[in-house]
């Protein structure tokens, strides 16, 4: 017997405020730990893309969800969640605990999710771990479809108008930019009109003092000029 799925609800309850406070922050991805069948793992919590927003699919979830091993970022499960259910499979999670089959009883998923719930925060918190924020790297690259290594940054720019609409940059965007130039970010983290720029090559990665002093010569307004680190 394997229990109904419906009769699980509301156990993520704090989704709704979670995801609230990643927009508030321009935090494209949040990180949890979670450890289940003695497997340590990581929890990834992401935005939908704008492209991911406008899928029928995608409609009824609020945030994507990963499991993740924490040894190998490369190994993980994914899904979608609301505050009442994730969209995961009963075998994805039997497959990456290796749950036995003595494991399993008539309510070992709602277990699992009230589990999984209970280390979920309903907030944004900062964690400066190493590998919390490799994982976030790590998710930002899945999610943004861009090369893991392009995380230096080499300029700032201002997004135009596109069919009349002006654009902004993304979650993502932010988050790598929180991550890389920080001080950048800050100065600019009210103009959304403002994206970063980073490159995959090392060697073509420039100070934030150097990337604000390019930015203001090639930009004459009086204002910018009082823009400082």
């Amino acid at each position: 017997m394997i229990e109904n799925r419906n009769t699980v609800q509301q156990q993520f309850s704090q989704i709704r405020e979670l995801r609230k406070d990643m927009l508030r922050h321009e935090k494209a991805v949040v990180i949890f730990r979670f450890t289940y069948n003695n497997k340590h793992s990581f929890i990834a919590l992401c935005l939908f893309t704008d492209e991911e927003l406008n899928k029928a699919e995608n409609k009824y979830y609020m945030l994507k969800i990963r499991i993740m091993d924490c040894k190998n970022l490369s190994r993980y499960i994914e899904g979608k969640i609301n505050t009442y259910r994730t969209s995961f499979e009963y075998n994805q999670i039997t497959s990456f605990f290796h749950l036995s089959s003595d494991h399993i009883h008539p309510f070992w998923f709602r277990e699992f999710v009230q589990k999984l719930s209970a280390h979920i925060s309903n907030h944004v918190s900062v964690n400066t771990a190493q590998e919390i924020k490799q994982a976030e790297i790590y998710n930002i690259a899945l999610n943004d479809s861009h090369d893991p290594n392009r995380i230096y940054p080499i300029r700032i720019m201002r997004n135009g108008v596109m069919n009349g609409v002006q654009k902004h940059r993304t979650p993502y965007n932010a988050q790598l930019a929180q991550c890389f130039c920080p001080n950048l970010y800050n100065i600019f983290k009210d103009d959304k009109t403002i994206s970063f720029v980073f490159s995959c090559n090392p060697e073509d990665e420039l100070t934030e003092e150097k990337i604000l002093e390019n930015y203001i010569k090639n930009n004459g307004s009086k204002n910018i000029t009082q823009l400082h680190l």
